[in-house]
């Protein structure tokens, strides 16, 4: 209930408070940790663990606190890798990417990338929210480094899978990104119309901040 509770919060933009909400639940469930000597349950307490700490590091990220955002989802990772959870271990490694990309850290972001997929795409509770991310976090990566064929594949696969879950405003997102990989080829009539879609796109879901980046 309290990690629901943090994640309305972080809804309604209160960050500090579900970050504080979230702190105070990873401190009551190491506590668990420390009197539970059970092989079983000290599996699911790391388990556990490792996914309050991806929560937490989103709401660091949210209040601009890169470097503790960067240690929470170590930390992490090393919990999901003690308790062999891989495919929360994958969504940790994929949001340290992001944080790595938002931070100019490209070439360590993309071997984050690379071990988000090993973990995700190599295990069968695939869904396909994680993957898409993964491979849109990848190809603006992969942009940064002017490596155009790489972006451009990754984005394509982002596009089938966010059209395959309706995720509209992700998709928008990555037509955009589609347009400047396009741009860096000199394709200008590809990357205008594109542009042009992704600006109606998002004016239909009257969403002003993408709106105005795309015209």
């Amino acid at each position: 209930a309290q990690q629901n509770f943090a994640t309305l919060l972080s809804y309604q933009e209160r960050h500090a408070e579900a970050l504080e909400v979230m702190q105070a639940l990873r401190v009551r469930v190491e506590q668990q940790l420390a009197v539970n000597a059970g092989a079983a349950a000290q599996v699911e307490l790391r388990a556990l663990l490792g996914q309050l700490g991806i929560d937490a590091a989103v709401y660091q990220t949210s209040l601009d606190q890169p470097a503790e955002a960067v240690a929470t989802l170590r930390t992490a990772i090393e919990l999901l890798t003690q308790a062999d959870a891989r495919y929360d271990r994958g969504r940790a490694h994929t949001n340290l990417g992001h944080l790595y990309t938002r931070t100019g850290r490209v070439a360590e972001a993309l071997r984050e990338f690379n071990a988000a997929a090993i973990d995700i795409l190599g295990t069968s509770e695939v869904d396909a929210v994680p993957a898409d991310m993964l491979f849109l976090e990848q190809a603006i990566a992969h942009l940064s480094l002017n490596l155009l064929p790489e972006a451009a594949a990754d984005l394509d696969r982002a596009l089938a899978l966010f059209e395959q879950s309706n995720q509209r405003y992700e998709w928008g997102q990555t037509i955009y990104f589609r347009a400047l990989v396009a741009l860096r080829e000199n394709a200008v009539e590809s990357a205008r119309g594109q542009l042009e879609i992704a600006a109606n796109f998002f004016a239909e879901l009257d969403n002003n901040y993408w709106h105005n980046r795309v015209r």
